[in-house]
């Protein structure tokens, strides 16, 4: 049995730095999804900061859940680093 997904969902994106062997990147997470929740896109630079932290915030939704959401605000993220993405599931 599947955990229904509430009707607003928060995705908190933050940049991670290249290391010796990764490049720059975008981490997603959401606390709703547990530790499993957490996707990272590597950062295109053809998009801008702000593109790269939605389209990271996108594909953490489209790996964790195949409802339908659309994309109603964003702020800095409370811990000060990265974007808060707020959702609300379509249908709803």
């Amino acid at each position: 049995m599947t955990t229904p997904i509430p009707y607003l969902t928060i995705v908190y994106t933050r940049f991670a730095g290249p290391t010796n062997t990764q490049g720059s990147r975008i981490i997603a997470t959401s606390t709703y999804f547990g530790k499993k929740g957490k996707a990272m896109l590597n950062y295109d630079h053809a998009l801008n900061s702000h593109e790269n932290h939605r389209a990271a915030a996108w594909k953490f939704l489209a790996k964790n859940t195949s409802d339908t959401f659309e994309l109603i605000g964003q702020s800095d993220n409370p811990s000060g680093s990265g974007t808060a993405w707020v959702f609300k599931r379509v249908g709803a």
